[in-house]
């Protein structure tokens, strides 16, 4: 059971459902936090090839690649840990009841377009892979590869927004985060 808005104690349904959407959104957080130390080798050992003057021809590809997945991996989880920078100048002054219905407002477009969003990224992503199309570099990597980056990260996202109107909704609390240890 986790506390509500108001320190009473909630459970049920709605709440089970915003832990299995939360637990999912942290093991793409996971994800997103190991492309961040692959990426970090990559480079390292393409600044080491370098040095010795023999550049790697895939470093800065496989670089821009694992760009890609850190950021639509952990976008869900940045936003199940309200980890978003925001401006609050005026959310600030509103009254709690306001800026509960404006935060769930907020989230209810934000899901909207996130469906939206994802829904053409998979629509490219199969149109992608229909037509075989491959990067133009050394790697050919298939686009739809990369676009199902994108696409999954867009679930993700939405799932942490249905995450966070089910606790508006019901008055469950976030997930406890310590910003100053790194993922276990």
């Amino acid at each position: 059971m986790s506390p509500s808005l108001n320190g009473t104690p909630r459970s049920g349904i709605p709440e089970r459902i915003v832990r299995t959407l939360d637990f999912v959104n942290a093991i793409a957080g996971k994800a997103s936090f190991t492309a961040l130390w692959v990426l970090t080798v990559v480079v390292l050992v393409d600044i080491g090839m370098r040095i010795v003057g023999t550049p790697t021809l895939w470093g800065a590809e496989v670089s821009v690649y694992l760009m890609l997945a850190l950021a639509f991996l952990g976008v869900g989880h940045a936003t199940t840990e309200d980890a978003h920078f925001r401006v609050t100048i005026v959310t600030e002054r509103m009254a709690p009841r306001v800026r509960r219905a404006s935060a769930l407002l907020c989230d209810a477009l934000a899901l909207a377009f996130t469906i939206g969003f994802t829904i053409g990224s998979f629509q490219v992503m199969f149109f992608y892979q229909m037509m075989d199309f491959h990067t133009n570099t050394i790697l050919r990597v298939p686009l739809a590869l990369l676009q199902a980056l994108v696409a999954v990260g867009g679930v993700f996202l939405a799932l942490a927004l249905i995450a966070n109107l089910l606790r508006g909704i019901f008055g469950l609390a976030r997930p406890e985060v310590d910003h100053d240890l790194p993922p276990a």
